[in-house]
């Protein structure tokens, strides 16, 4: 018998909304407070994530387990059907009675089968009624006397409207006694360009634990393996913009929201219901993805009460703002962070068209304007939305002719900033009457050798950090102030100069990177702190003309 674990991911972010079926429209797909629709940007790393990674098969390849048209003969993917009210309920006879909910279920005698009414593999059924908004759902599902009455391995009927969990050790249609509709990728959500849940997912091999929401196990005595109910999602560091338009949206949602390790299976494979819509060639696109492109996390601050499918659901962080990417002509290209806002109109800023000078950009602590730097080291300032540009910089050197200027910061109470040479140099500016910034006390140097990118302040302006072409992040400090905790997650390639700039969230617990293409890639400060939320809506370009982030 093959049986399953749901996951829901979340973050400490805006809960999502909770679309319902096309043809259910007054049932939401659980409540917006459910684990089903949690984000999971900014949950922590799970210190056993390698472990279930590796077991489940690092090289493996991802699969969508749905699409269209028809394989040995039945539809690809799980299928579920709604019926009205009125539909007459007939008897279940189940295998696993004593952690089933009793019938009589409302299964039309042509209910569809996973994998087609001849098929032998799992053959679930899900049917939704969709005036009383319940759902129901069997496994090993086979009609009876012409569909009178049916027999199946298990079965479970969930209330869409509620958080409820099914009593503790019990199983369902999936062997973690949670539902499979909520998890399987559709194709009216793709369509619409936003999937607002997890996915359910399989891995090969499940160890004998279970952890919340998962209420039972079908694994082995396996630490290494990931349990019932673990929780993984997408890395930041993965560009989806490469895969086809209904790829993209469903690689955004593990992202964003997760998967579920939902079933033993083939390591990696995603749920979704068959439709003759979707793009086989696009789906087939996701095989480019391994299993080492992806993290467990840990969601454990969410939990609101074991025994219930609800989520807290924190504020969003008064930190997170938009940002903006410099391309070298001067080109300043707006991004927002999370669910966050965006930034106002760029005002006054250069632009040198068709000259690649512009080398690095910082934004003030208030983002009502900013400095972009120039490859000789000359600063212009520019505002944002109804804010002022900064005052005049003064003292800044300038390197006439020679293009060895990489970044500039800015310190949060505008009176001044530091410009980064490309050996890592920092030379310290005022702005307007302000006083000039202690010099660097701790940092790289590379004498002769250009490759420093990038430089951002942490909150206090004593310390911040370098960041080189290939993505390592070196710490600084100025004057007195002690040096920063160290990174964690940043993108970093040995072989290829790719990175460009760095900038810091406002309350120093994560940045991001920018790569040379304009690609945006969060990381984390010290041993505990989230790494940053994702960001949308960022300039990418097909050739390297990204230069700087600002935050």
């Amino acid at each position: 018998m093959v049986m399953a674990g749901v996951v829901g991911l979340m973050a400490p972010s805006a809960i999502a909304g909770a679309a319902a079926l096309p043809n259910a429209p007054l049932c939401s797909m659980f409540p917006a407070d459910s684990y089903w629709h949690a984000r999971v940007e900014g949950l922590p790393v799970d210190p056993r994530s390698d472990a279930y990674v590796s077991n489940a098969g690092s090289a493996s390849s991802m699969h969508s387990d749905f699409g269209a048209g028809l394989y040995n003969g039945g539809p690809i993917g799980i299928p579920y059907t709604t019926v009205a009210g009125t539909q007459p309920k007939v008897p279940v006879s189940f295998q696993y009675a004593g952690e089933s909910d009793p019938g009589p279920y409302p299964i039309p005698p042509n209910a569809p089968i996973e994998g087609g009414a001849a098929s032998n593999g799992d053959r679930h059924v899900l049917v939704v009624d969709r005036d009383a908004c319940r759902d129901y759902e069997t496994y090993a599902s086979y009609p009876q006397n012409s569909g009178a009455s049916w027999t199946a391995g298990s079965g479970a009927v969930f209330d869409l409207m509620s958080n409820s969990l099914r009593p503790r050790t019990w199983t369902s249609a999936d062997a973690a006694g949670l539902p499979i509709l909520p998890g399987l990728v559709r194709y009216d959500e793709v369509a619409s360009g936003d999937i607002d849940h997890a996915i359910r997912v399989t891995l090969r091999r499940t160890d004998q634990r279970f952890v919340w929401p998962a209420r039972h196990q079908a694994g082995v005595a396996d630490a290494t393996a990931a349990p019932m109910g673990a929780w993984l999602r997408l890395k930041s560091t993965v560009d989806i913009s490469r895969f086809g338009p209904q790829s993209r949206v469903v690689l955004r949602a593990l992202q964003v929201h997760g998967g579920i390790v939902a079933d033993n299976g083939s390591s990696w494979y995603l749920s979704g219901a068959p439709d003759n819509r979707w793009d086989n060639n696009d789906l087939h696109g996701i095989g480019a993805l391994h299993g080492s492109d992806f993290e467990f996390v840990d969601p454990s601050a969410m939990i609101v009460n074991a025994d219930s499918g609800q989520v807290s659901a924190a504020p969003l962080r008064s930190d997170v703002v938009g940002g903006l990417t410099l391309d070298g002509f001067g080109g300043l290209h707006p991004f927002t962070i999370g669910a966050g806002p965006s930034l106002g109109a760029v005002r006054g800023a250069p632009y040198w068209n068709g000259w690649d000078i512009a080398r690095g950009v910082a934004l003030r602590a208030d983002h009502g304007g900013g400095f972009v730097v120039d490859g000789f080291g000359g600063l212009h300032g520019f505002g944002l939305g109804t804010g002022l540009a900064p005052g005049l910089a003064q003292g800044a050197p300038y390197w006439r002719g020679w293009d060895i200027a990489r970044g500039v910061a800015v310190l949060p109470d505008g009176s001044g900033g530091y410009v980064l040479d490309g050996f890592g140099g920092l030379h310290p500016f005022r702005i307007g009457s302000g006083a000039m910034p202690p010099v660097a006390t701790t940092g790289p140097y590379w004498l002769g050798f250009d490759v420093a990118r990038g430089i951002a302040l942490m909150p206090d302006g004593r310390s911040g950090y370098v960041v080189d072409a290939l993505g390592a992040l070196h710490r600084v400090a100025f004057g007195l102030g002690a040096v920063p905790p160290a990174s964690r997650g940043a993108l970093y390639s040995s072989v290829q100069a790719l990175v460009r700039g760095v900038a810091l969230l406002p309350d120093g617990t994560g940045g991001y990177t920018i790569d040379l293409q304009g690609g945006i890639h969060p990381f984390a400060v010290g041993p505990t702190n989230a790494v940053a939320p994702l960001t949308f809506g960022a300039a990418h370009w097909s050739w390297p003309i990204a230069r700087g982030i600002g935050v």
